[in-house]
């Protein structure tokens, strides 16, 4: 382009502006040579300002009309005199309503406090250019952000009290709300940021750069972020101007969003910029960094100053006007400024100018753009804003926002268009979409039940799973709270925990708890509970998930209990096996009491008090081998023989016991005067039932005085009293009744005290088996179990068993002489006195006798001579070889030696096993001295009978 005289320049011509007008008189100039398009442009724009009248040049009508900024001039009344078409687009208040009306401003600024802080602004207004953004109330209602550049019209050349400039950035301060709303989502949006038109850069805690985007090092002037990044924002501001900028980022650091202007040293020279400085915060609500938005508003400025000073200047203001502007006449370019040739992906104007419009429009928008133009052009008016497809040099397709009117160029009527790239908000705009749509999916087809939830609990939207989960339809959930879903019992609970976990600061929470469907059943949930919040860190609702574990918490309920038992069941057993070995301990203690007192009886007179003596001394060590049997028959586990049974007879061992193990202060008493009372069953287990029974009554009375009371009775029961007793049959059954005077039981227990491991008993004070093992029990012998019981006063068990009329194999007293021998035997104890005790005995009946108390070294004798014996004894619980293993290799040397097995104790050996192993008999300890003879000459005489 050619260099543009100054209307300063001498000249032999009057005075007269580059658009043809005299600046005195405002006729017509000489008219414009069309051939040269730069100078028609040049001159259009130098009218402008060399008019002497400005409001008469149609020029600059056209520009101020047809300029993608706002456009207005102000008198101090305060009423517009310059109304541009972008500011009727905006606003959709038309210049006729606006330009000379006092209650212009009244429209734009309905609340009276805006006037007034507007108005007051304006007076602060002195000769430098002002930056500053404001909010227009448009003709819909709708709020505008506009960003202004303001100049006094300190020349006083058109009664303007000032001018400003301005753009429509509501599309950017939604994007910058979004931005901050979205800071959680950077990644999502980082794209958007970097190609936005405006500064966005983050700094941390000392005020050092994190980020910048690439408008940020464009605007400084540098390449690479790496220059930036790590360099602290203080350094590229004027140094009369830090301390002012100090103060804005304090502010930042305190919580609270700060707006300003600064002058910044950049490698393209002082640049002036508006900036904002938002504090971003954490999850924790604490301030992390701060996030700049940053306008460069250089050019803004020198643009305004220019359009009032001077032709080069408003030339500038469209050469360097960041909106692209194209000028084109018959549907070719004449002109496009700097910004038009970089959105458009040129090199230069050159790249443009001549060429058709349409090689530049996408295929699908030719028709609809020719249609336009013609219709510009034949109305002569101004083209609404359209959305349209443009095709760059390097065949990049961009979505644009378009508006063209008819200006007049060089006398040739041309199409201004001015457009502006908005493929980055397209992409924003489909991206947003997009992702609403997957979180539309992700939260409808969600696998768990989801719903939105005001802070007070009242719920805003529900998935399709939840609707399923409660069933309840989504019309129904409306206006409901979330805390009608919970169990009543825990309803209050959960609203108090809900208000702790907000005041806590924690973000998400997860608990499992009882909710109710709306058919009334319970549902057991996980609720994973997420609050959301608003920029500034305060909970605004939530987000809450259940998931339904109904079948994982009963699943885990039976695992719990089956756990237990198996604990419980393995605590038994062990009680069990640990009752054994008190028992095979307890035998050898026994048997050289009972041994030496039997033999002292035969050599002591017994007339003698001695002998009298010796007799207690062998009752006492009788009741203590009874006692030994009874904890044997507890603990044995597994095998269960029926037989005819004298039900008196096991009573009145069990209460033996009882009485060695009860406190004094409770007293029993036995009632076992019926004779007849016979019946079929495992002996073991009628003995468990009466001791769990008597256990219980004695648990009742605990720390307290009281009796228990045991009966024996029969009854013939008739089908009155026999149906209400889990439909017996009738007939006649023997009644073991066991009462207490502890102090009862209420009728929700009594309904419950039959159920495996119910207790009311503290945990660690009882397994709850009790009442359950017999009443399993009883009714496996075909009986029944009834309870009677009154809180204070005492319960009452009856067991009915059914009465049998089979007999009951009776021992009949054996008188026969005590059978002697003198065979040679070797005997094997590791209990020394039980071994010597067996010497004695044995030598005492005539017996040759070789005694050990090692299993290997007995071994090792019967290896050296195995025909010098006749008989082997030998005990089975021993600690080098136990007398199963000890048997097995007597036998693999001499196979016909005759064995005889004793223990105090059955676990681990079974008849089969004994048979097994070749061994003749298997006696329990203690053995008495005749049974003992008696069985030596039944093995020796080949009269033994198979164990």
């Amino acid at each position: 382009m050619k260099p543009v005289p100054s209307s300063a320049s001498s000249s032999s011509h009057p005075p007269t502006s580059r658009c043809g007008l005299d600046r005195t008189t405002g006729e017509s100039a000489p008219s414009i040579d069309p051939g040269d398009n730069h100078e028609a442009v040049i001159r259009c724009i130098e009218q402008v300002l060399t008019s002497g009248g400005i409001k008469k040049c149609a020029v600059w009508d056209e520009l101020t009309q047809h300029m993608p900024v706002l456009l207005c001039a102000w008198d101090d009344t305060p009423a517009p005199l310059v109304w541009n078409r972008e500011c009727t687009r905006v606003t959709g208040f038309v210049a006729e309503e606006m330009v000379g009306k006092k209650d212009a401003l009244q429209r734009l600024y309905p609340d009276p406090d805006d006037r007034k802080e507007t108005i007051e602004r304006w007076s602060k207004l002195d000769y430098r250019f002002r930056n500053h953004e404001e909010r227009w109330t448009c003709r819909d209602g709708s709020r505008k952000i506009i960003s202004w550049t303001s100049l006094p019209d300190h020349l006083n050349l058109s009664g303007w009290k000032f001018f400003a400039i301005g753009m429509d950035i509501t599309d950017f301060t939604q994007a910058r709300e979004m931005l901050l709303q979205e800071a959680h989502a950077e990644l999502r949006y980082r794209e958007l940021v970097d190609h936005a038109p405006i500064c966005i850069h983050e700094i941390d805690l000392a005020g050092k750069f994190t980020s910048i985007n690439r408008a940020g090092l464009d605007f400084l002037g540098i390449d690479k972020d790496e220059d930036v990044i790590g360099t602290c924002v203080f350094d590229i501001v004027l140094e009369e101007e830090r301390d002012r900028l100090r103060g804005h980022f304090e502010k930042a650091l305190a919580g609270e969003s700060s707006d300003f202007e600064f002058t910044a040293i950049t490698r393209r020279g002082h640049r002036q910029f508006s900036s904002n400085f938002v504090p971003i915060r954490n999850d924790a609500g604490q301030v992390s960094k701060i996030m700049g938005i940053t306008r460069d508003t250089t050019e803004q400025g020198i643009v305004a100053a220019r359009l009032q000073e001077s032709e080069e200047r408003y030339r500038t203001l469209i050469e360097s006007s960041p909106v692209p502007i194209q000028l084109h006449c018959d549907g070719k370019f004449v002109y496009v400024n700097d910004a038009a040739v970089r959105a458009l992906g040129g090199e230069s104007k050159q790249d443009f100018i001549g060429k058709q419009i349409l090689d530049f429009v996408h295929e699908d928008w030719e028709q609809i753009v020719t249609n336009r133009v013609s219709s510009i052009y034949a109305k002569q008016n101004q083209a609404e804003v359209l959305e349209e497809k443009f095709i760059r040099l390097d065949g990049q397709v961009i979505d644009v926002e378009v508006s063209g009117t008819i200006t007049d160029y060089g006398g040739i009527p041309a199409c201004l268009v001015v457009f502006r790239d908005i493929s980055d908000r397209k992409k924003a705009e489909r991206d947003l979409r997009e992702s609403e749509e997957r979180s539309r999916v992700i939260f409808e087809e969600a696998g768990i039940g989801v719903a939105t939830c005001a802070l007070g609990g009242e719920i805003l939207r529900v998935n399709r799973k939840l609707c399923d989960l409660f069933g309840y339809s989504p019309e129904e959930f409306a206006g409901r709270s979330i805390y009608d879903l919970n169990h009543p019992d825990n309803r209050q609970v959960s609203v108090q925990k809900f208000w702790e976990f907000v005041e806590s600061g924690q973000n998400r929470h997860q608990v499992g708890k009882r909710f109710i469907k709306k058919d009334g059943s319970t549902l057991w949930g996980r609720l994973t509970l997420t609050l959301l919040r608003d920029r500034n860190g305060n909970p605004e609702s939530s987000i809450e998930m259940i998931e339904d574990i109904t079948e994982q918490k009963k699943a885990a309920g039976e695992k719990a209990e089956l756990q237990a038992k198996l604990r419980r069941a393995q605590r038994l057993e062990t009680i069990g096996t640990l009752a054994g070995g008190i028992a095979h301990d307890f035998n050898n203690i026994l048997v050289p009491i009972r041994g030496y007192t039997e033999l002292a009886l035969q050599d002591v007179p017994k007339d003698s008090r001695l002998y009298t003596d010796l007799e207690h001394v062998l009752k006492a060590a009788n009741r203590a081998r009874d006692l030994v049997k009874q904890i044997l028959m507890f603990s044995r586990q597994g095998e269960h023989e029926r037989r005819p049974l004298h039900l008196r007879k096991i009573v009145s061992e069990a209460l033996q016991l009882l009485r060695s193990t009860l406190p004094k202060s409770i007293e029993i008493r036995g009632k076992l005067e019926e004779e007849n009372c016979l019946v079929v069953a495992d002996e073991t287990q009628i003995y468990q039932v009466v001791m769990n029974l008597c256990t219980n009554a004695f648990q009742a009375m605990q720390n307290v005085d009281g009796v228990l009371e045991v009966s024996l009775t029969t009854a013939d029961l008739g089908p009155d009293r026999a149906r209400p007793l889990s439909n017996l049959s009738e007939g006649r059954y023997v009644v073991l009744e066991v009462s207490d005077t502890g102090h009862g039981m209420d009728e929700v227990t009594l309904d419950r005290v039959f159920e495996p491991f119910f207790s009311t008993r503290n945990a660690g004070e009882g397994s709850g088996l009790g009442l359950s093992v017999a009443h399993g029990i009883v009714t496996g012998h075909g009986g029944a179990v009834a309870i009677e019981s009154r809180q204070g006063i005492g319960t009452s068990v009856f067991v009915y068993l059914p009465w049998s009329d089979l007999e009951v194999a009776e021992e009949e007293p054996n008188n026969a002489p005590v059978l002697t021998g003198t065979e040679q035997i070797l005997f094997v104890d590791d209990e020394i006195e039980i071994a010597n005790l067996g010497s004695d005995m044995l030598k005492r009946l005539g017996y040759r006798v070789s005694t050990f108390t090692s299993s290997t070294e007995a071994l090792k004798q019967f290896e050296s001579s195995p025909d010098e014996f006749d008989l082997i004894i030998t005990d089975q619980t021993m600690p080098e070889l136990s007398g199963l293993e000890l048997s097995r290799r007597l036998l693999r040397i001499r196979p016909e030696i005759p064995i005889v097995l004793m223990t105090g104790y059955s676990e681990g050996v079974s008849q089969k096993r004994v048979l097994d192993a070749g061994i003749k008999r298997y006696l329990m300890k203690p053995i008495p001295p005749r049974e003992l003879a008696s069985a030596i000459r039944d093995v020796l005489d080949g009269t033994a009978k198979e164990v």
